[in-house]
């Protein structure tokens, strides 16, 4: 009988959606792990995001489930309105449930965060580590942070979001050695600036279109107490044209507390979608000021996701746009085939790790690529300022039958990956469901 072989240790950088899951899928596998966030502490930035069908069976499978739907809502329509509160047209979900056999649900970015705080083991998430070098051999990979701290293992994970400083590593390496493809080395560029918030509880009686068992327009989050609510917001402004950090149109200053300050006075006056009579001035004051933040929305598919020792997950290998609600699901979809493949190694050599890594980017890069190209296209509809992109909306909210809505849904959630070593999810609604991938050891852990 074979002697069982030595579990791989995992460096992940970034406690990002991406980087807690794959730690709570690590965890499941007893394998030795640490996640290095930069961040003195979490941080409970950001606004409203969607999960659905493509992601939810592993919540299930982790035992997530039900406390996530204690803190989301679901939603059956999307209104679009102009900046004077006027209806333009909307998106139709009541198939959704029918065709995926889940809600989609709206939960604030910062509560899903902290879910997935709670399930991983305090001792393996350690703040303060900003990396500062990464060594990585055939060997072994070893990360350096800014306090002297340094920590090796068999593999290393950049979770580290769209500015990875893993990537930045890793492309320097493949770069000083001519493998690194012209597109990598182009920098990022983006062409939408995002302002977002999360109010303190709101009284449903001054803004009515919180109260009730779904959410529309705006994401509405019940609070603890039966009849307090939070409202998650976001206001998108399209650039004229796309920049980078070091191109001329760039400064930094746009994105410090003057920049979202600027950009709040810019559309202070636009009615509140919630609540007709008051603007989205209400709004900004009942949000504390700690919960507002200006982000920079970049737009990227990189190509190379992974060398020896060393992978990338989530914005770190592709920033999509948020308007297609995709981008920490991908990141987690990400964290759940990558942790099949990880489970599947036979041993830890260089060998077996970059066959584990090629797997993972083999099967995800193309759903990545689609999600990708979906959420520009979703990016035109709700924020588009050309002819074209007016058009294009018009149609959309306006014209589209029914049965192609059910493809978009159908498209959208077919793949839905699983944790291989887990208990599997039996499959659920009327629409196409791609089969998982089964893991290559029959064990399947409890």
């Amino acid at each position: 009988m074979s002697s069982p072989r030595e579990k791989p240790r995992i460096v992940i950088v970034g406690a990002g959606l991406g980087g807690l899951m794959l730690a709570a899928l690590l965890e499941k596998q007893d394998v030795s792990y640490v996640v290095l966030e930069r961040a003195t502490k979490i941080v409970p930035l950001g606004s409203a995001m969607s999960v659905g069908a493509n992601i939810l069976p592993v919540y299930e499978q982790l035992g997530m489930y039900d406390d996530l739907l204690k803190i989301a809502k679901a939603t059956e329509c999307a209104i679009i309105k102009d900046q004077h509160g006027q209806v333009i047209g909307m998106l139709d979900e009541t198939e959704y449930e029918r065709r995926t056999g889940y809600q989609w649900l709206i939960t604030p970015r910062p509560e899903l965060h902290n879910l997935f705080i709670n399930k991983v083991p305090k001792e393996k998430v350690l703040y303060s580590k900003k990396v500062t070098s990464i060594v990585h051999t055939d060997e072994k990979v070893c990360v350096e942070c800014a306090d002297g701290s340094t920590y090796d293992g068999d593999i290393l994970v950049g979770a580290d979001g769209a500015n990875s400083v893993v990537r930045a590593a890793l492309y320097k390496q493949l770069g000083e050695a001519g493998k690194l493809s012209a597109s990598d080395q182009e920098p990022l560029t983006f062409s939408n600036a995002c302002l977002v918030g999360t109010t303190d509880p709101l009284d449903p009686a001054k803004f009515p279109g919180v109260d009730g068992p779904t959410c529309l327009t705006v994401a509405a989050i019940p609070d603890n107490e039966p009849r307090q609510v939070q409202v998650c917001w976001f206001m998108n402004e399209r650039l004229t044209e796309a920049i980078s950090k070091g191109s001329e149109g760039f400064s930094s200053e746009d994105w410090g507390p003057e920049g979202a300050e600027k950009m709040m006075e810019q559309v202070k006056n636009f009615p509140c979608p919630i609540a007709p009579g008051l603007t989205m001035n209400d709004l900004f004051t009942a949000t504390p000021k700690d919960k507002i933040s200006k982000v920079m929305l970049e737009e990227k598919m990189f190509d190379c996701w992974y060398s020896k020792r060393v992978v990338l997950i989530g914005d770190a290998a592709h920033k999509m746009l948020p308007d297609g609600g995709q981008g920490a699901v991908n990141a987690m979809q990400d964290a759940v085939v990558l942790a099949n493949r990880i489970y599947d190694m036979s041993d830890n050599s260089v060998k077996e790790t970059e066959a584990a890594f090629s797997a993972y980017r083999e099967e995800r890069y193309p759903h990545a690529k689609a999600s990708v190209e979906s959420s520009n296209e979703f990016g035109k509809v709700f924020n588009g300022q050309s002819w074209y992109d007016k058009l294009y909306r018009k149609a959309v909210l306006s014209f589209m039958p029914r049965w192609v809505n059910n493809y978009v849904i159908d498209s959208m959630h077919y793949y839905r990956p699983m944790v291989s070593y887990l208990p599997q999810i039996s499959r659920k609604g009327v629409g196409k469901v791609l089969p998982q991938t089964p893991a290559k050891q029959a064990v399947v852990l409890e």
